[in-house]
């Protein structure tokens, strides 16, 4: 199987295993009202609480975090690039149509438009409003974080090579459906475990 650099797929695999390690021994506080330690994807939110990747929204009686709701594609750049610390750029220009230099998401969009992360429509929009999909997220995501994508097969879609290293890595969720919104708390359990594993691979490099 050929991959598009020089990284070693095997290498990363073996920093998924001892992420998963380390995932399962977690131990989850609770930063928000609505993410007990009993929820699904306590300890990835909360990891994520700790790093300033995410804050929530105060509420009544404390800060919420909202694991259920869907993330537009403009919320899902901006915890990506963070998460990944990124180094944030800008011009006076915007790369798309719908895109102004006075949207409070345009440093997020310009970086990752600049890094290859995201190319846009064919009508020249980004569509930032729009709730993003798995294909998007495990595209943008992976390239983000520059993890290897093997090539694209004959007959398989756009998305599937993102989604066959997502598979080796274990990064993906239950549901796999590649036309599903993804929720704040689905994007933040595949955020953790991608850290992890980029974490461990820098160590031993």
């Amino acid at each position: 199987m050929k991959y598009k650099n020089k990284k070693s797929l095997r290498s990363i695999v073996t920093m998924s295993i001892l992420m998963l390690f380390l995932y399962s021994q977690a131990h989850a506080e609770q930063f928000f009202i609505d993410v007990p330690e009993t929820h699904p994807y306590a300890r990835s939110i909360n990891a994520l609480k700790k790093q300033g990747v995410v804050e929530g929204h105060a509420k009544e009686g404390g800060r919420y975090f909202s694991p259920e709701q869907e993330v537009n594609r403009a919320e899902a750049l901006k915890l990506l690039l963070v998460s990944s610390q990124m180094p944030i750029t800008r011009d006076i220009t915007s790369p798309f149509s719908d895109v102004t230099v006075y949207d409070w998401f345009y440093p997020f969009v310009f970086t990752a438009s600049q890094k290859g992360i995201v190319k846009g429509f064919p009508d020249g929009t980004f569509k930032p409003g729009n709730k993003v999909i798995l294909a998007e997220f495990l595209k943008m995501m992976l390239t983000a974080f520059d993890i290897p994508i093997p090539q694209q097969e004959d007959g398989e879609p756009w998305y599937g090579p993102y989604f066959r290293a997502a598979e080796t890595l274990k990064v993906t969720l239950d549901d796999k459906t590649p036309t599903k919104n993804v929720t704040r708390g689905e994007a933040a359990a595949m955020i953790f475990k991608i850290q992890m594993i980029r974490y461990f691979s820098d160590w031993m490099n």
